[in-house]
């Protein structure tokens, strides 16, 4: 399958995960409320791929986890250009941001800041590993993380080589 990557291409891409974008939290009352971030999408450069698949693994998972960071309203950016012979993609939040000491272990298998204490739950901890392996082994890429827990955002950068995710027109 040929993909055209565009502004439309992340346009359905929201659509298409829109019932995971609508967020329950408890307000002070402690009734639950449907919140849902504000997006913001942008493709400065488009490019075919036949690796439609893991391209839209690694962007879900680092938007999920976004949506997941971000208490009550907030922003979250997803853009896409190109940068010398890569193309990087990056996936913006304004939630509370990642502690200094977990940025080191974030892409451990098994490492999570997921936990509800209603439940008593962990997340599996396996998402961010398993988007570093698909950067690392399928694209030959890389991908990193800055964060401020002070101005509460974190950024993820992907950068993957043209060579391997575009095809030839």
């Amino acid at each position: 399958m040929n993909l055209f990557l565009s502004i439309q291409f992340y346009h359905n891409l929201v659509r298409s995960y829109i019932f995971l974008c609508l967020k329950k939290s408890r307000n002070s009352a402690g009734c639950g409320v449907w919140q849902t971030p504000i997006f913001k999408f942008k493709c400065k450069d488009n490019f075919r791929t036949i690796d439609f698949y893991p391209l839209i693994s690694v962007l879900n998972n680092l938007i999920i986890n976004s949506i997941d960071a971000i208490e009550g309203s907030g922003h979250i950016l997803v853009d896409q250009q190109r940068e010398g012979d890569s193309y990087l993609f990056r996936v913006v939040d304004s939630g509370a941001g990642i502690e200094s000491d977990d940025m080191e272990v974030l892409f451990e298998p098994g490492f999570s800041t997921k936990y509800d204490p209603i439940t008593g739950r962990m997340s599996t901890g396996i998402g961010l590993s398993h988007v570093k392996q698909i950067v690392d082994k399928h694209f030959v890429g890389s991908i990193s993380a800055e964060s401020s827990k002070e101005n509460q955002w974190t950024c993820f950068k992907v950068l993957i080589p043209k060579e391997n995710i575009e095809i030839k027109r």
